[in-house]
């Protein structure tokens, strides 16, 4: 465990190499139980899909410092943005949210049950989802501008 470790702190190319491959496969299942749990309307899941939503963030930001410490990195930062793209237009429309289209985007509470500051699960999911968005696309700038400086030089 601690050569692992150490091998991952001084940012070796074998440590970033086994650093991506994990982070790639957690992906891989996050990704498919996160279009699950969103699919569905119990505000348990909501709160669980949240913590996926978190989960993601916190991965893509690992895989963007390894990259910065050396490491080749994935294409992570492009697939949380496209993920969460994806999420904006299918993401069903919930029962305290009535706004159309790409209602995640909205962030200031909605007035329910004569509460303007109630936040159910649903709102909450929706923020963290709208974070999400934002730092994937923050994430993939970044790349992209990575790529230009890299084929200009």
């Amino acid at each position: 465990m601690s050569s692992k470790a150490g091998t991952l702190k001084t940012g070796s190319p074998k440590g970033m190499a086994a650093l991506n491959v994990a982070i790639g496969v957690l992906d891989l299942i996050l990704i498919p139980i996160a279009l699950t749990l969103g699919k569905t309307y119990n505000s348990d899941v909501a709160i669980a899909n949240s913590i996926v939503a978190v989960l993601l963030i916190a991965i893509a930001y690992v895989d963007y410092t390894s990259k910065r410490r050396g490491g080749k990195g994935t294409a992570l930062p492009v697939v949380v943005f496209v993920f969460s793209l994806i999420l904006l237009f299918l993401y069903p429309q919930t029962y305290d949210t009535p706004y159309i289209g790409t209602y995640h985007l909205y962030v200031l509470p909605t007035v329910y049950k004569g509460n303007p500051f109630y936040l159910s699960p649903y709102q909450i999911q929706n923020y963290v989802w709208s974070l999400s968005f934002a730092f994937g696309m923050m994430l993939f700038a970044t790349s992209l501008y990575e790529i230009y400086l890299v084929r200009k030089s």
